[in-house]
């Protein structure tokens, strides 16, 4: 599944691939100049106005996450009504769109045999997009992943499993299949803020 994320990061998680890429003047790390409100709301704005729909999911890198998770201007909008840390759900109120995702992935960042090196596959960034509540032909969305039967002997899942008995380990090794491909379908429905906190 890891293989599935870093190709999410490479096909939709990246610059110039969506109608707007926006670096903020002020990086939301910035907790006395920036305005992550504002910013979403503008990229809300933008991809509303060249195409109709209104952006339903964030996608948030987790150094993101974490740090919009303490920012003063979301804090302050919930610190007399509520004692609740804010939270993925929370959050997709505050900024009035109806999907927030935290990408927590993690991959081996070091050559092979170095020392252990690990980040999030997902970054600094964070990318708001339409992305439509069912797949179809005539359905307009940011992209699409795209998976197909065939890889599970013939038992029509998208996920084919294998057992394989290890003697010398005393062990099973389960190994998964799947067939998959990621596609941008509407660039315009996708404004991605690159490299948003420090």
């Amino acid at each position: 599944m890891l293989k599935m994320e870093t190709q999410f990061v490479s096909s939709f998680f990246t610059t110039s691939v969506w109608g707007t890429d926006y670096t903020p003047s002020n990086l939301w790390s910035d907790y006395t100049s920036s305005d992550p409100l504002g910013d979403v709301e503008t990229g809300k704005r933008a991809i509303l106005s060249t195409t109709g729909f209104e952006p339903n999911t964030l996608v948030l890198g987790y150094d993101v996450f974490k740090t919009l998770k303490n920012h003063p201007d979301l804090v302050d909008r919930i610190k007399y009504t509520s004692s609740q840390v804010i939270t993925e759900g929370l959050m997709a109120s505050l900024f009035d769109i109806p999907r927030v995702m935290v990408a927590k992935a993690v991959k081996a960042t070091n050559n092979e045999g170095g020392t252990a090196a690990y980040d999030f596959t997902h970054g600094k960034n964070a990318l708001l997009t339409y992305s439509a509540p069912s797949a179809g032909l005539l359905q307009p969305s940011g992209g699409y992943v795209m998976s197909w039967t065939g890889v599970s002997q013939g038992l029509g899942q998208t996920i084919g499993t294998s057992r394989i008995r290890m003697e010398q380990f005393k062990a099973d090794r389960i190994e998964a299949e799947i067939a998959f491909d990621m596609k941008v379908i509407g660039s315009d429905l996708g404004y991605f803020f690159n490299a948003c906190v420090a």
